[in-house]
Parts: C-alpha cells; structure tokens; sequence
C-alpha cells in the first residue's frame, strides 16, 4: 500500500568524522568537494542515503566510495538538522564518529571527493556546511567520553608508552592535569597493563571491554 502525506520530506544524508593517531598528534579525516556547493572546499566523507538503505550501511558505504577506507564500529553521536544548512535544499545528516589505526588510514579520493586528506584535529581548515559546528560538538563528545568512559583502543599501536596515550588524551581534554589523572585511573582500574617491555603498556581486554559495555568507571 502507498501512501501520500501534507508534509514535506526532507533528503536524508550521513556523515563521518574519522579519528586517527599519528607521531604525537591526533588528525581527523576530511574530503575535499569536487562538486557544487562548496566545490574545492573541506568537508566530512558523506552523502546521501539511497532509498531501502539503511544510514549505518550508507556512511560506511560512502566512506568507502569517497576516501577508500573500510571501518567498522562507527559510533551514532549527532544529527545535523538546522534550516538552511544545506543550499541545495532540506538536509537532515546523521553524523558518525570512529576510530581507525594509522597502519589501515591511508586513504584515496574517490567519487565526488577530489582529495582525501589527514589534518590535526587542533588544526582544521575552513570547512563546507555546518561541519565546522559538527566538528565542535564532536570535541565535546569526546572529552565527555574520555571523561566517563574510555578512548578507542584502535587509535593506538598494541603496545605503546604512557606519552603517547598521554598526548591523545591532551589533544582531547586539553588539559595535562586532566590527562594525567585519566591515565592513573587506567592504571589504577587495570584497563592498561605494563608490558613486559619497560616503560610500555597494553590494553588489558578484559577490563576494556567491561568499561566500554557498561559505559562508565562508576558502573
């Protein structure tokens, strides 16, 4: 059975802001638009949402097309849903964050992308949209998250120093003393554990995947 409605429809499209780790700096991934509107300029891998398709198989999907890069375990955090923030028209964008190693982050434009490029979080160019508005919420979701929960061990190489987790943990909080204190509490919590490589540490699983299933220290 079809059916007709009064209200208007608007087009649905996805976005992805991807999170990588490099030597002592933490970047997000950003397309470069080969087309109208905002030709040339920066924005997050996305598009729009086919007909019968799903938004979680669309921005993997778009993704994939827009800077080669398979990722799995994308995580819903916002949607974008202002008036006017698209000039094409009516645009409502359900937005994504994840998380992916340097060694699998080598990316290729593709599609409607004329570049696909790794910038410092901390140092974004001028971007298409309302995605510089997206990416400041996005900040905050993440210093909530380091905050109450734990970051994504995929940022990080298996084994790696306390500096290094240290760096992305100031990079999010923007505090040393907030980064320290996060990073005893994963000591203390035994989420990281000493490897058998001095001054080295690894993810302990087990603790991990508890605090990520019950979404708090505090549970």
């Amino acid at each position: 059975m079809s059916y007709c409605y009064s209200y208007p429809h608007p087009a649905l499209t996805v976005d992805a802001i991807l999170l990588t780790y490099t030597v002592n700096e933490l970047d997000v991934l950003f397309v470069q638009r080969a087309v109208e509107p905002y030709k040339n300029q920066w924005a997050f891998p996305g598009g729009f949402v086919n007909e019968n398709e799903t938004v979680e198989d669309a921005v993997i999907r778009e993704i994939k097309e827009e800077t080669s890069l398979s990722v799995k375990g994308l995580q819903q955090f916002y949607t974008a849903s202002a008036p006017g923030r698209d000039p094409r028209g009516w645009t409502v964008s359900v937005v994504f964050i994840g998380f992916i190693n340097w060694d699998s982050a080598v990316a290729k434009a593709g599609d409607d992308a004329a570049n696909a490029e790794w910038f410092p979080l901390l140092q974004t160019p001028s971007l298409a949209f309302d995605h510089g508005e997206i990416l400041s919420k996005a900040k905050l979701f993440l210093k909530k998250l380091v905050m109450q929960s734990v970051i994504n061990k995929e940022l990080l190489p298996t084994v790696f120093p306390l500096e290094q987790l240290n760096a992305v943990y100031f990079q999010i909080t923007g505090s040393r003393e907030e980064s320290e204190l996060l990073i005893q509490q994963l000591i203390d919590k035994s989420i990281i554990i000493p490897e058998t490589y001095k001054d080295l540490y690894t993810f302990n699983d087990y603790a991990y995947n508890k605090v990520l299933n019950s979404g708090f220290f505090s549970v």
